[in-house]
C-alpha cells in the first residue's frame, strides 16, 4: 500500500525516509519474519483489541461402505489480540528535514531501527515463551545438539506440521551450538557446515530451522538461603501459524500541523508512522517513527519455551 501522508511538501521527505526505516529493520527481524502477521491501515489506539481470524479444522474419517459420508462445515474462531506495544524512536533537530539534508537525517536510522527492533523482537518472543504451551530443556544449560533432539521428540509428540518448524535462540546458544560436530563438521552437512563456520549460521537441524535473535529472553530469579541466582534463557520452537503479530496504524496529525505519512509494509507486515513537526517550546524540530502492535500465542500447542 502506497504511503499516506499530510501534505505533499518537503519533497515527499516522509515517504522516503520511511522506506529507508523499513529498510534499515528488515535485517534484525527473525521472529517477525516467521510468525502470522496481520495488518492495516486501519487507525487505532494503544490499548485497543483487534479480532482476528484463526483457521478453523476438518475431521478424517473412514468411510463405511453402504452408508453415507458426514462433512464438517469448519468455522474460523475468533481470537482477540490486544494492541499493548506503542514503541517509537525521537529525535530533535536544528530545521526541517529536507531534500538536502534528508541523508543527514537517515544517518539517525540504523542504529535507531536497530533499537526498534530488538524491542519488538523482544515484545514477540516474550509472548511466545510466556504463552507456549509446554517447556522443554533445563536452566542454566546451554542448547545443543541433545536438547534440539529433545525438542523434536516434542514437536512430534505435540504433531507439530512437518514442514515449517523454526527455532529462534540467544546469543549463548547460538554459540553452543556452533560447537557441536552435527553443526560445522563438512561431511555431515556439506554446505550447512561451511555457512556455520563462516557466517556463524546454525541453519537446519533435526527437522528446526534454526535463527538468531537479539531479543530472546533472559529471566534472573534469586531464592533461598543463602541467596542463590537462576538465570533462564528462554529460546522458542514453534510454528509460525501459532503466534499471531497484529499491526494497525496511529492517526496522522491534522492536516497542515505537521510533515507526516504512514506507511504499510506488506513484507513485514509493519504500519510505521513519522511525524515531523517544529517544537514551539523546545525552538526546534522534532522527528518521531513509531509503530502500534500486539502479539498473542493463537495455538500454545504449536509453541515450546526452549529453556535453556
Amino acid at each position: 500500500m502506497p504511503a499516506q501522508t499530510t501534505t505533499e511538501t518537503q519533497d515527499g521527505i516522509p515517504v522516503k525516509l520511511l522506506n529507508a526505516a523499513i529498510g534499515a529493520l528488515k535485517p534484525h527481524l527473525a521472529a517477525l519474519m516467521l510468525v502470522s502477521r496481520d495488518f492495516s491501515s486501519e487507525v487505532a489506539e494503544q490499548g485497543d483489541t483487534v479480532r482476528i481470524n484463526v483457521r478453523g479444522g476438518v475431521t478424517v474419517r473412514t468411510k463405511v461402505e453402504g452408508t453415507d459420508i458426514t462433512s464438517d462445515a469448519p468455522t474460523n474462531t475468533k481470537k482477540d489480540v490486544v494492541l499493548e506495544f506503542h514503541k517509537y524512536v525521537s529525535w530533535a533537530s536544528s530545521s526541517m528535514v529536507t531534500s538536502l539534508t534528508l541523508p543527514e537525517a537517515i544517518n539517525y536510522l540504523p542504529d535507531a531501527m536497530a533499537g526498534l527492533a530488538e524491542e519488538i523482537e523482544g515484545a514477540i518472543l516474550a509472548a511466545m515463551w510466556a504463552q507456549a504451551g509446554n517447556a522443554v530443556g533445563t536452566a542454566e544449560v546451554d542448547l545443543d545438539a541433545s536438547g534440539i533432539k529433545a525438542l523434536m521428540r516434542k514437536a512430534d509428540e505435540l504433531k507439530f506440521p512437518v514442514s515449517g518448524r523454526h527455532l529462534i535462540v540467544s546469543a549463548k546458544d547460538k554459540g553452543s551450538l556452533l560447537e557441536e560436530p552435527q553443526v560445522t563438521h563438512q561431511n555431515i552437512r556439506g554446505e550447512q557446515a561451511t555457512a556455520a563456520l563462516t557466517d556463524g549460521l546454525v541453519g537446519r537441524i533435526f527437522g528446526f530451522d534454526v535463527f538468531y535473535s537479539g531479543g530472546v529472553d533472559s529471566v534472573s530469579v534469586t531464592a533461598g538461603t543463602p541467596p542463590v541466582t537462576t538465570v533462564t534463557t528462554h529460546n522458542v520452537a514453534f510454528h509460525p501459524s501459532s503466534v499471531a503479530f497484529v499491526s494497525r496504524a496511529l492517526a496522522l496529525p491534522p492536516e497542515g500541523t505537521a510533515n507526516a505519512a504512514l506507511m504499510v509494509d506488506p513484507e513485514t507486515g509493519l504500519v510505521l508512522r513519522y511525524v515531523q513537526a517544529y517544537d514551539a517550546k523546545a525552538m526546534n524540530v522534532l522527528n518521531t517513527i513509531d509503530i502500534l502492535f500486539g502479539v498473542r500465542v493463537v495455538d500454545p500447542r504449536l509453541c515450546i519455551d526452549a529453556v535453556a
